[in-house]
């Protein structure tokens, strides 16, 4: 699978790179610009063991910590590189070239995501402090990437040949899959938008590794409470995408059902969100209809120039059903989430989850409390 992996990713790259020959050829100078972000976090986790030792642990510490370069080569080829050092090592997110092949249709080769709502949206700009448990059962994240996208003022359709991880090529389990995402807005209005999205996603793990699905409770700091097996040869994923913004007020939800071929035996495993959000003083979530995703808040009197910046109030419900995989269990939490956006470019976070781990195993549920709390800048 390694070698059917490198041939795609080596086709993929002369496919883009004959794709932006023409548009090289421009006479249309470079650009480049630098930007930075960084998340600053204290979290605090509170776990009751139903049997075993409790666990409790805090810290504070620099969760995100990112550079990058990005800017275009011509006025229809443009690229990125970014890098984060903030844990343990120094990785990629997100590299890529990107070639307009016409005025709608753009292809995309590199280290990026490919799929759902919340995973797409960056997390400088996402309504809490992590995706949840939705993007660590289904694997979501940068991947190696061949995509092609195209779309209108309302509407998206984008479809991808995806490896590994950039940073994971020559060490994790070599993994080959195709994903499909179609996305339409069907309200799209100054303050009242909507939005709907469906995508589906299949890949096949390379042996003698197999998938296997977890969740945290919607931090990305200390144990995972439920966990399958690694059991998983191959699996497909069906996402369903949801938004509605009306004014301050804003409803977003996704779910997905994945089935899995596994090495002993078949499982049909699921997990989803809602949540809700208020600006109490008034702003508006924006939305990108010809992007299928949301962007940062623009904050028109931020305490800079002596406003009161945007306050905005957030509850979310997760859950996860793995109970069909061997060792899996059941994930639910209610997490209350409030934000205050200093500037458009700084926040403060606070996110307090409830969580309920209940596994297969006699004795080895989990009730779970998390405390974060975040400052977030980017210039």
């Amino acid at each position: 699978m390694r070698s059917r992996f490198c041939a795609a990713a080596v086709a993929g790259i002369a496919v883009t790179g004959a794709a932006a020959g023409p548009a090289l050829a421009q006479d249309a100078p470079p650009t480049i610009e630098f930007g930075a972000r960084g998340f600053i976090d204290y979290v605090e986790v509170d776990a009751d063991r139903e049997t075993g030792a409790d666990f409790e642990d805090q810290d504070v510490r620099l969760r995100l910590g990112r550079i990058w370069a990005q800017g275009d080569l011509t006025d229809r080829v443009s690229y990125k590189a970014e890098l984060d050092f903030a844990l343990e090592d120094v990785v990629w997110q997100d590299v890529y070239l990107a070639v307009d092949l016409t005025d709608s249709t753009k292809l995309t080769v590199g280290n990026i995501k490919t799929v759902s709502l919340e995973n797409l949206t960056s997390d400088a700009v996402t309504t809490f402090m992590e995706r949840g448990p939705f993007n660590d059962v289904l694997g979501l994240g940068r991947l190696v990437s061949l995509e092609a996208k195209t779309g209108g003022d309302t509407w998206t359709v984008s479809a991808a040949l995806t490896g590994e991880n950039l940073n994971d090529i020559d060490t994790a389990p070599q993994e080959v899959g195709v994903s499909l995402r179609g996305t339409f807005a069907p309200l799209n209005e100054d303050r009242q938008r909507a939005h709907l999205g469906a995508w589906v996603r299949q890949r096949d793990r390379d042996a003698p590794s197999r998938l296997n699905y977890r969740a945290r409770p919607n931090t990305n700091f200390g144990p995972r409470f439920v966990s399958t097996a690694a059991f998983g040869d191959s699996d497909t994923t069906v996402g369903l995408e949801g938004a509605y913004v009306n004014g301050p007020f804003s409803l977003q939800g996704e779910w997905a059902h994945v089935a899995v071929d596994g090495t002993t035996r078949d499982a049909d495993l699921s997990t989803w969100y809602a949540y809700g959000s208020w600006f109490v003083t008034g702003q508006s979530r924006r939305y990108r209809p010809e992007a299928g995703r949301f962007d940062r808040v623009k904050v028109a009197e931020p305490v800079t120039k002596g406003g009161l910046g945007a306050i905005e109030l957030a509850l979310r419900y997760d859950a996860a059903d793995l109970s069909d995989a061997p060792g899996g269990g059941e994930y639910s939490a209610w997490t209350l989430g409030a934000n205050w956006h200093l500037t458009s470019n700084t926040r403060v976070m606070f996110n307090y989850t409830d969580s309920e781990n209940d596994n297969v195993a006699f004795g080895a549920d989990v009730d779970a409390q998390v405390a974060q709390v975040r400052f977030q800048f980017e210039f």
